[in-house]
């Protein structure tokens, strides 16, 4: 067993429960969304280094991997603890500063010949849930192929930089699309292209608001992409 599997195995596997918040209708007029902040705390970890100064990288083997599928849970499928599910989990995991989670949970489903495969992983420096990054996979029975199964959720990195991503990003907004609005989320996204966020700013908490995604490069001080989203 590698050092990351030893130091995931010695923390222990617990499993963290994810909340979620949901706004019904309001009176008018209507609740417009509040800037950016982090979520009250959640359970508090112990924070392990500082963030690292390298980039963002994959810290693990397939066999991290692997003794972490075998060191999960009882329930979690059979047909998830194979040396093919370990490697493809480790070639997709990136984390924000190159080096390993200070916990990474690996669990899933299978069901119809296809298991719905999920991991959450908080960075080293991270003090709260709030910091975890999550990856979802799919992998066929019959044909072993793994897959995305949607966008992964990537909020481990240092919240500080929050301010600055966000100044750049209006200031890139030469058009007044989005600068306007509040910022409602920020996730880091792996590469290609080093140092690339996405910022989401949206105008409130009715049905059918838009938000705006707005992938900035850090490096060329730059707007990559910009995609609406009627929510």
């Amino acid at each position: 067993m590698s050092r990351a599997a030893a130091s995931i195995v010695a923390l222990g596997l617990v499993v963290a429960a994810c909340g979620s918040m949901v706004v019904g209708p309001t009176a008018d007029p209507p609740l417009v969304k509040a800037p950016y902040t982090l979520a009250p705390p959640t359970p508090t970890l112990r924070v392990l280094a500082t963030v690292g100064p390298g980039g963002p990288g994959k810290p693990y083997t397939a066999d991290d991997i692997l003794a972490i599928l075998r060191a999960a849970p009882a329930g979690d499928p059979a047909e998830m603890r194979t040396p093919q599910i370990a490697a493809a989990i480790a070639d997709r995991v990136w984390t924000f500063d190159g080096r390993p989670y200070q916990r990474l949970l690996v669990g899933g489903r299978c069901d119809g010949g296809m298991c719905e495969i999920s991991a959450e992983g908080m960075p080293a420096f991270g003090a709260t849930d709030d910091l975890a990054d999550d990856w979802f996979w799919r992998m066929d029975l019959r044909t072993g192929l793994v897959s995305d199964n949607g966008e992964p959720r990537l909020r481990g990195f240092p919240p500080e930089l929050v301010p600055e991503l966000d100044a750049l990003a209006r200031s890139l907004d030469t058009d007044g699309t989005f600068s306007a609005l509040p910022l409602i989320r920020v996730e880091w996204t792996v590469p290609p292209p080093v140092g690339a966020f996405v910022l989401r700013y949206g105008t409130g908490t009715q049905e059918m608001d838009v938000n705006w995604f707005v992938k900035i490069s850090t490096v060329d001080r730059a707007i990559l992409s910009i995609r609406k989203q009627v929510m």
